[in-house]
C-alpha cells in the first residue's frame, strides 16, 4: 500500500515527498549505504503540482543536454513536464547504458562507448571514451544545437548530471567543447546524499573542482546549479532507494521545466521574460540553485511563506537571499498576495538584481519557483570540497584491491605512473591522508612504497 507524505509545514500542505507504509524500518537500515547501482523507480506517485496556465504559448528556446544515467532519467521528466502544458521541448542525451538510454522520452540519442552498462562509477574512464569518440560525439551536439528551435540568440545550454562516472566523465570534455563554438555551458550537478558511497562523493567533487573551483586556468570558471538529495534521503531514511530516487528525479525535472516555461508567459502585473532569465547567467561564476515550493493557501505574507518554505526545496541548502542574481517566478490567487507583501518580500534580499515575473491563478494556491547564482561558498560545501584536494586520491592510488575470495576489484581506476590528480580522498580518509601527505612533503616521512 503507498501513501504519501504530507509536510508538517503550515504553509506547505501539498505532497511533498514519496512515503511507503511500510513496516518500521529496522534502525540498523539508517546507517545503510547506498548500493552503486539502483534501479530508480521512474512511477513515482506525488508529482509536483503543475502549474496553472491556460493561454497558449511557444515551445521553450534554452537547449538542455542530459549526460548519464541519472542526466538521462531528469532529462525524460522535464519532457514531459512541459509535454503536459502542450507544448514540446527538443532534448539531447549521452549515455553508456544503453538500456537507459532507450528508455528515455528524447528526441536525439547518442550512446557511445563499448558496453550496455555503463561505466561503473569511473569518470575517467568516460573521459577516456570521450577522446575516443570525440568527432561522433561532436557531430551529434553540433546536429542538435543547429536544429534546435530557437527565436532568441542566445548562448546558453543546461547540461544535467548526476555524480556518476558518465555524467561528470564526459561533461569535463563536453564543457571545453561548448565553450569553444562560444556557448555558455550551465552545469546542473545533483550531489550525492550522505548515505552514497565513497566513490561517489569523489566524483561530485571532481566535477564541481574542474567546472567551478580549480585554480587559475584548470577551473572551466562555470556557474554550476546544485541539486541536493540529502535533504530527501534524511526525511525518507530508511525507505527503499528507488523511490527515493525517482521522486527526486521528478521534483528536479518538474522544477526546471516549470522555470522554461515560465519564460515564455505574459506577466499579469510584474514583467519579467528570457531575456531576463538568460541575463542571470552572464558572468556570474560559482555557485547557484534552482529552487521551489507550493502552497494550498495563500495566507500570510509572502516573506512568511518563502522562509517556511524554501527548507522543503530542491534547493542546496543555503540562503537564496545572499545571491548575485536571481529569477524568480509566482503564480498565485488573485487578489491574495498583496503588491506591499509582494515589493517587501523582494526588499529582504541583499542584491536588487533579481528578476521576477507574477501570474494570477484561478484556483487556491501558491506556487514559486526560482533560480538563484552566484552564491557564496557554505560551510557544508567547503567541508565537502575539503575532503576532495590537494593530495592523491586513497582509491586511485592503491594497487588493484582484491576482496576476500581474491577476486580483482574492477572498481578501482588506476593513477598512471607519476600521474597527479586534482582531488583527494572522502571524508572518512581524508584527514590521515593530508597529515601523511603534509610530513612527506616535509621529509619527516618516508614514502612506503
Amino acid at each position: 500500500m503507498v501513501k504519501l507524505w504530507r509536510s508538517k509545514n503550515p504553509y506547505v500542505a501539498h505532497y511533498r515527498m514519496l512515503k511507503l507504509n511500510l513496516d518500521k524500518p529496522d534502525k540498523k537500515q539508517k546507517s545503510q549505504e547506498i548500493p552503486e547501482t539502483v534501479i530508480v523507480d521512474e512511477n513515482v506517485l506525488g508529482s509536483t503540482p503543475i502549474l496553472s496556465i491556460k493561454e497558449k504559448f511557444d515551445s521553450p528556446e534554452v537547449p538542455i543536454i542530459g549526460i548519464g544515467g541519472a542526466g538521462g532519467r531528469i532529462l525524460g521528466n522535464i519532457v514531459n513536464r512541459v509535454n503536459k502544458y502542450g507544448v514540446s521541448l527538443d532534448t539531447a542525451l549521452i549515455e553508456t547504458d544503453k538500456i537507459n538510454l532507450e528508455k528515455q522520452n528524447v528526441k536525439f540519442k547518442l550512446h557511445i562507448g563499448t558496453t550496455t552498462y555503463g561505466t561503473a562509477k569511473q569518470y575517467r574512464k568516460a573521459s577516456e571514451t570521450y577522446e575516443k569518440e570525440k568527432d561522433k560525439i561532436e557531430s551529434f551536439i553540433d546536429n542538435y544545437l543547429e536544429n534546435f528551435p530557437q527565436k532568441t540568440r542566445h548562448d546558453l545550454v543546461f547540461l544535467i548530471l548526476g555524480s556518476g562516472g558518465t555524467g561528470v566523465g564526459i561533461a569535463i570534455k563536453l564543457v571545453d567543447y561548448l565553450i569553444s563554438k562560444g556557448k555558455r555551458p550551465v552545469p546542473i550537478l545533483v550531489l550525492p546524499a550522505r548515505y552514497e558511497n565513497t566513490r561517489t562523493k569523489f566524483i561530485a567533487a571532481a566535477a564541481l573542482y574542474h567546472f567551478t573551483y580549480a585554480p587559475g586556468s584548470r577551473s572551466k570558471g562555470l556557474m554550476t546549479l546544485l541539486v541536493d538529495n540529502d535533504e530527501f534521503f534524511v526525511e525518507n531514511e530508511g525507505q527503499p532507494f528507488d523511490k527515493i530516487f525517482g521522486a527526486v528525479n521528478e521534483k528536479i525535472g518538474a522544477t526546471i521545466a516549470d522555470l522554461l516555461v515560465a519564460t515564455e508567459l505574459e506577466s499579469d502585473g510584474y514583467s519579467s521574460d528570457l531575456n531576463e532569465f538568460l541575463e542571470i547567467f552572464r558572468t556570474v561564476k560559482g555557485i547557484g540553485i534552482i529552487a521551489e515550493f507550493d502552497s494550498d493557501t495563500c495566507q500570510g505574507n509572502l516573506t512568511e511563506i518563502f522562509d517556511a518554505s524554501i527548507k522543503e526545496s530542491v534547493s542546496y541548502q543555503v540562503n537564496p537571499r545572499n545571491c548575485t542574481r536571481g529569477y524568480i517566478f509566482i503564480q498565485a490567487t488573485k487578489d491574495k498576495v498583496t503588491s506591499k507583501s509582494y515589493r517587501d518580500f523582494f526588499n529582504t534580499f541583499s542584491n536588487k538584481d533579481i528578476f521576477h515575473e507574477f501570474k494570477v491563478m484561478d484556483n487556491e494556491g501558491l506556487h514559486f519557483r526560482g533560480v538563484f547564482v552566484g552564491i557564496p561558498i557554505p560551510e557544508k560545501l567547503r567541508n565537502f570540497m575539503r575532503d576532495a584536494e590537494d593530495v592523491r586520491v586513497y582509491l586511485l592510488n592503491e594497487e588493484k584491491k582484491r576482496d576476500e575470495g581474491g577476486r580483482i576489484n574492477p572498481k578501482i581506476d588506476k593513477l598512471k605512473d607519476g600521474e597527479e590528480i586534482e582531488v583527494k580522498a572522502p571524508q572518512e580518509i581524508a584527514e590521515e591522508l593530508a597529515r601523511e601527505a603534509t610530513l612527506k612533503r616535509r621529509g619527516e616521512l618516508e614514502d612506503d612504497h
